[in-house]
């Protein structure tokens, strides 16, 4: 891939998450920003780097399905194998990224793919990103839940039914947790 190419894709990229990928997480488009402050020191809070970018885990799935210009699956291509390069030199950058723009996204939710909890990098390692998300949170010192929801405005949880409506996922929580905080 050459250097005009690569800045195609990452373009490409940029203008897809800000203009598509956000708008279909609110359920709206995005307005255009009008609060531009010049003043303001360039930098990432703490908590935005180490939890806000870890929630988008939950959307990753299990397999991806790489489909010709028909929509018909010409593969399908498990998580653990995104590293192969062979499959994009068969196949194509092109029709791999439009493979994955028409896969469809997992719910940004508090449920993981199985790969996740199994993944393994080229060199034969095997890790579980959600304990490595948990890990980077203690940390950063990243603060409990509720002092968290607090610290947003929200109420303090008082049960798990405050946490979600999904009455297995209270049981499973009671499982783990004392209460809810």
């Amino acid at each position: 891939m050459n250097l005009f190419q690569r800045r195609w894709v990452i373009a490409f990229y940029q203008k897809a998450v800000a203009e598509e990928y956000f708008g279909a997480l609110s359920g709206r488009p995005l307005p255009a920003y009008q609060n531009y402050d010049p003043n303001l020191k360039p930098g990432i809070d703490t908590f935005f780097s180490t939890v806000t970018f870890r929630y988008s885990h939950s959307e990753l799935s299990d397999v991806y399905r790489i489909q010709d210009e028909f929509g018909d699956t010409l593969y399908d291509l498990p998580s653990n194998e995104i590293e192969n390069l062979s499959l994009l030199e068969q196949i194509g950058l092109e029709r791999v990224l439009w493979s994955m723009i028409l896969q469809r996204q997992e719910e940004a939710d508090i449920f993981l793919a199985n790969a996740t909890k199994k993944a393994i990098t080229a060199n034969n390692n095997t890790f579980d990103l959600a304990a490595i998300d948990i890990i980077r949170s203690r940390d950063r010192g990243i603060q409990l839940y509720n002092v968290v929801r607090q610290y947003f405005g929200f109420p303090k949880a008082q049960s798990f039914a405050d946490i979600s409506t999904n009455p297995k996922v209270q049981e499973n929580l009671a499982k783990i947790y004392q209460n809810g905080d």
